[in-house]
């Protein structure tokens, strides 16, 4: 078994517990690439427990062809780990794929959860498949699936394993879920595979720029999103985090991160 990085050495570790002790750098838009999308200082809240044993910080925005991102870092201060994330949830003026990142750090791991979520039934449907999946951006860059490929022969890697049927239900055919010793050269490792997501990611909506969805499928995309949006009060782990932060603030994350019509500014 590999011995537990020190903070030292993790890069991951280090950038939690300064979200712990300053909570306004733990957005990592500018590192993956997303400078693009906003977050709102006024949609930035940070949550503790009493003996500042773990932290939350918590940041939600908008963008262009972007209804609601999610941005968060969560610092487990006495275990050193935790997690940073970015959810990027496009609006229905087009299809293309909702953008998750994730990379968490626990028990001497760095592990990573990267997808770009399809809106479509990627069986029934071949020709969203081809253009999100399959096909080269605009840059020429490597298509998802080539990423996926490269992914999946990186020896450094080895798929993330779980027992909860949740979480692989939720991670789907699409992601690049890996798991590797937490190292400061696998952080970066995962950090890179993260940033060059992100900026397919954002090729991909400048190619959707033309897009014009039916009145239908501009329906069916409201639908999807609303029902995504709201799957986080679904989470298993919400109790867990009520019990870390108490229920009003967990209430107050799961208004912000499901873009409740309560907290938005009218």
């Amino acid at each position: 078994m590999a011995d537990r990085p020190t903070n030292k050495k993790c890069l991951l570790r280090r950038h939690l517990r300064a979200s712990a002790a300053s909570p306004e750098s733990m957005y990592m838009g500018s590192d993956w690439g997303l400078e693009t999308l906003v977050l709102s200082p006024d949609g930035q809240k940070v949550y503790r427990t009493p003996d500042d044993a773990a932290c939350v910080a918590l940041q939600v925005g908008e963008g262009e062809r972007v209804l609601w991102v999610v941005s968060s870092a969560t610092a487990l201060v006495r275990l050193g780990g935790g997690s940073v994330r970015i959810n990027v949830f496009p609006d229905a003026s087009t299809a293309l794929p909702k953008l998750d990142l994730e990379l968490f750090h626990f028990f001497g791991r760095v592990n990573m959860y990267v997808n770009l979520v399809p809106r479509a039934n990627l069986v029934l449907d071949p020709a969203y498949l081809q253009r999100f999946y399959r096909s080269l951006p605009p840059s020429r860059g490597p298509a998802w699936h080539e990423l996926y490929l490269e992914c999946a022969d990186d020896a450094a890697l080895a798929p993330f394993q779980t027992r909860s049927a949740d979480i692989r239900t939720l991670a789907g055919q699409t992601a690049l879920f890996y798991s590797a010793d937490g190292t400061l050269e696998n952080t970066r490792l995962m950090a890179d595979y993260a940033r060059r997501a992100a900026l397919l990611w954002l090729d991909l909506r400048s190619a959707a720029v033309h897009d014009k969805p039916t009145s239908e499928e501009h329906r069916r995309l409201e639908a999807y999103n609303a029902e995504h949006l709201g799957f986080v009060r679904k989470d298993p782990d919400n109790s867990k985090v009520g019990d870390l932060v108490g229920a009003n603030a967990l209430e107050e994350m799961l208004r912000l991160s499901s873009r409740d019509p309560r907290i938005l500014v009218r």
